[in-house]
């Protein structure tokens, strides 16, 4: 059967096709004018070979894939098509399809990784092939594609992209099903995604040298984002109200603190002003609520532990007191003559010197020792906590050098490519706790200025994320509104992110 060219340049034609698993492809050609070639059916099954001068319109497909389905909504417009394939009876097609242009005004794919269907609208693709090895193959290749916009859901996670453009497109799947798709350049002028509560806003984002694979395997060589704005709703992401982190039991240690590598707080230099309103009932004194003033200066990662007890008020300074013993600091008590150890930490030689200068870690702050109470207690406690309020919060911090952080299985690197992992870190606001009835509210502001991280293997989820750099070279803002200690919801923009070498693989 040979199929007159003229007339179907006239009339148009409707294909319909041998899909998997039983199922019919199906195209639809409008009228077009200027198709040179043939259409022929014989015992072998379907040829096509042809070429047109002007647009071939086509105006319907429905075509059913492996796991999933494409479908054109609405019309699209093919610029100047050469056509050799061959659909052999009881097989898949052979042969190529070559094109100057597609114009699309809207699609849908359905795939099994996807939540929803991709929708994509205001299509436009240059230099497009296609080539079929009729095995399950299938090469696909494009100059560049531009789309207004397009929408798709992963796993709860939401994205939608405005003004996109992909230059250098190039998707490979073999017989065997395995996948692999290339973009040597990406740019979009906004690009939204959304997921239990969390918002990432980025414009201007441009991306290169990206490629994915089977299994979900990503490679970016580099990501800039003009501006990106990020936010977290706890309510919204339905882990309810905001509650206070829970209570601390009397002889527990600072064991897990104690398994992490925290060297690099070594680096930090700034100060922490803060005055902290207590309110509580303690031994001899009995209910008290005083105001203490803390104004202290942090060098390389330490503050005078001295300066920190005299910034209490009198008649807590009075009874408080740090004491270095042996290769212990000991926070102790004097209670009639008697004094009582109320926290202790472990020092190393290094840090017994500077002790000795009235200097301690801030690292070694965070492994601490309470101890541990035989004796079964009778009557109310020794010291009961009804209220703390942070006030007049003022923390300024900068991290010279580099250093390392274990996060996981994995590393956050501080500082990369010889820069200071924070050139400047300002925290700004008030904050309060307290143990029963309803958390007093508070806010902290911050911004940080030129930072410069890495990543080594850190989980996300249930894949693993590595960076070469990922560096901010102007500024970061952001906002953490609290109930008590627990955060409600957090805020921020960053200005002029460059990533460098990211890489998200397969747990």
């Amino acid at each position: 059967m040979e199929i007159d060219l003229d007339k179907l340049a006239a009339a148009g034609i409707a294909l319909t096709l041998d899909g998997p698993a039983g199922t019919r492809r199906q195209v639809t050609l409008g009228p077009c004018g200027e198709l040179t070639g043939k259409v022929e059916s014989g015992d072998d099954g379907l040829v096509v070979d042809l070429a047109g001068a002007k647009t071939l319109p086509v105006t319907a497909v429905t075509w059913p894939l492996s796991r999933g389905r494409f479908a054109l909504a609405g019309t699209a417009q093919v610029g100047r098509p050469k056509v050799k394939l061959r659909f052999p009876r009881g097989g898949g097609a052979i042969g190529e399809v070559l094109t100057g242009g597609i114009k699309i005004g809207g699609m849908a794919l359905e795939l099994e990784s996807l939540s929803q269907p991709l929708k994509a609208s205001g299509l436009a693709l240059r230099g497009v092939g296609l080539a079929l090895d009729g095995k399950g193959a299938v090469g696909i290749v494009a100059e560049r594609l531009a789309a207004k916009q397009v929408d798709l859901t992963v796993g709860g996670v939401e994205v939608s992209v405005h003004g996109l453009v992909l230059e250098g497109l190039g998707f490979r799947r073999g017989g065997n099903g395995h996948w692999k798709l290339e973009v040597q350049a990406l740019r979009c002028k906004r690009a939204t995604v959304t997921r239990d509560g969390t918002l990432a806003v980025a414009d201007g984002a441009v991306v290169g040298g990206l490629t994915t694979s089977t299994g979900g395997h990503l490679e970016v060589s580099r990501v800039e984002i003009p501006t990106l704005r990020l936010s977290h709703d706890l309510a919204q992401a339905g882990q309810g109200p905001a509650r206070e982190p829970a209570k601390t039991p009397r002889d527990a240690s600072s064991s897990r603190l104690a398994q992490l590598d925290l060297s690099a707080l070594d680096r930090l230099n700034g100060k922490v002003d803060v005055d902290l309103t207590a309110d509580a009932t303690v031994p001899v004194i009995g209910s008290r609520r005083a105001t203490h003033h803390f104004r202290l200066s942090v060098d390389h990662g330490r503050i005078n532990y001295h300066r920190l007890e005299k910034s209490l008020s009198r008649l807590e300074d009075a009874l408080l007191d740090f004491e270095l013993q042996g290769k212990r600091l000991v926070l102790e008590v004097d209670l009639a003559l008697k004094k009582k150890p109320l926290v202790t930490w472990q020092l190393t030689d290094e840090e017994v010197g500077f002790a000795r200068q009235r200097q301690v870690r801030l690292r070694r702050l965070l492994r601490y020792e309470l101890p541990r109470s035989t004796a079964p207690r009778t009557g109310p406690p020794a010291v009961e906590l009804r209220e703390l309020g942070f006030a007049n919060v003022d923390i300024a911090l900068k991290m010279l050098g580099g250093g390392s952080l274990p996060i996981g299985d994995g590393t956050l690197q501080l500082g990369v490519r010889r820069q200071s992992a924070i050139a400047q870190l300002r925290v700004q606001g008030q904050l309060g706790h307290r143990p029963a009835g309803r958390p007093p509210k508070g806010q902290l502001t911050w911004t940080a200025e030129r930072l410069s991280l890495g990543a080594d293997q850190l989980p996300l989820g249930s894949r693993q994320l590595s960076v070469a750099a990922a560096q901010i070279g102007a500024i970061a803002k952001g906002t953490v509104k609290l109930a008590g200690l627990g955060p409600q919801s957090v805020a921020a923009t960053v200005e002029a992110l460059v990533v460098d070498g990211l890489t998200l693989s397969p747990g």
